[in-house]
């Protein structure tokens, strides 16, 4: 394929959202930043919460003195944790499960929005290495982010709808292709957000649940109740998962280390950071604290999915009516 087919694509375009064609120094800037501060921030929170009680503002301080007393190449030593052969092993095969589930497994098809160019897509381990498997997935963020950079070049999608800046880094953070497939039906985009990062956030929330058990030798009722409300919120997308392609990250957003990483990595190790806390910090609310956190979280719930079931409808008609 020559770069000119590449790079105009044979749908007209009218394109009235998504991201931006091409980009500005700030926008590759803050690309940048974005790329080089989250493997950061991911550092500092595993040291945060496991030697610090989750206090980032110590850990930065520890880091500090550390680096000002030996300098920066063994402090960096200390707190790195490289992937080991465990966790690249585990991280894989998990990985490997989830894309022949995705495949394998039969299921109705989804139909996501209507996109610029028209096209309308079907669409305890773990808490005791959490620093191996942190470090795989962060490694696998990068590389699938830097393969869907490459794809979008030499073999981009039909339906994935390519749009070049011009500048490599903000390319690569926010994503060329909408929607990357491999073949007809495996959807990067709804693959990693769908399978791997909604998939290992309660995996992570069970694994420290385990964890305070075996450590404390008790559960907690804030751990309960935190479990159940994001429980809550995670059966409800697999139920809803055709809702949920048609929400503005997935319809929107197209697919690159922000989707790559932040589902591989982020969403893992920072959605779950009040369980990976109240693992090591058990705390037992009085009876009419805990409804009333568990009331709250219902009814936040409640309003969420009441106003987004109200968005999709919307969406799903030709003409916006009034349907109050």
């Amino acid at each position: 394929m020559s770069k000119s087919k590449t790079r105009t694509p044979e749908i007209p375009m009218t394109q009235s959202w998504g991201r931006k064609t091409e980009a500005t120094r700030l926008n590759t800037l803050g690309s940048l930043s974005v790329i080089v501060s989250a493997p950061i921030l991911l550092v500092l929170n595993d040291n945060a919460l496991s030697h610090f009680d989750g206090s980032l503002k110590r850990a930065i301080q520890y880091l500090s003195r550390g680096v000002f007393q030996n300098g920066l190449l063994p402090n960096l030593e200390s707190v790195l944790h490289l992937p080991s052969w465990t966790g690249t092993l585990v991280y894989t095969v998990w990985v490997l499960f989830q894309a022949a589930l995705y495949i394998l497994l039969p299921g109705k098809t989804g139909y996501g929005q209507p996109t610029p160019a028209g096209n309308i897509h079907p669409l305890e381990i773990i808490a005791n290495n959490r620093y191996d498997l942190a470090s795989a997935a962060s490694a696998y963020g990068f590389l699938i982010s830097f393969i869907c950079q490459i794809k979008a070049h030499l073999w981009p999608s039909p339906q994935g709808e390519p749009n070049f800046s011009g500048n490599f880094i903000h390319d690569f953070f926010v994503g060329i292709e909408l929607n990357p497939r491999i073949g007809k039906l495996f959807d990067l985009k709804c693959f990693h957000i769908g399978r791997i990062g909604m998939l290992s956030w309660p995996l992570t929330n069970l694994s420290f649940f385990a964890l305070q058990y075996k450590t404390w030798g008790h559960v907690a009722n804030s751990i309960l109740i935190t479990n159940f409300l994001q429980f809550i919120f995670i059966i409800d997308l697999f139920i809803n998962e055709d809702w949920y392609i048609r929400t503005m990250d997935i319809a929107h957003d197209h697919f690159g280390f922000s989707f790559a990483w932040g589902s591989s990595v982020f969403l893992p190790a920072f959605y779950t950071i009040q369980i990976q806390y109240l693992a090591q910090h058990p705390i037992t609310l009085s009876t009419t604290n805990a409804f009333f956190i568990l009331a709250l979280g219902l009814i936040g719930f409640t309003i969420f999915r009441g106003t987004n079931h109200q968005k999709d409808i919307v969406k799903k008609r030709d003409e916006s009516k009034d349907f109050f």
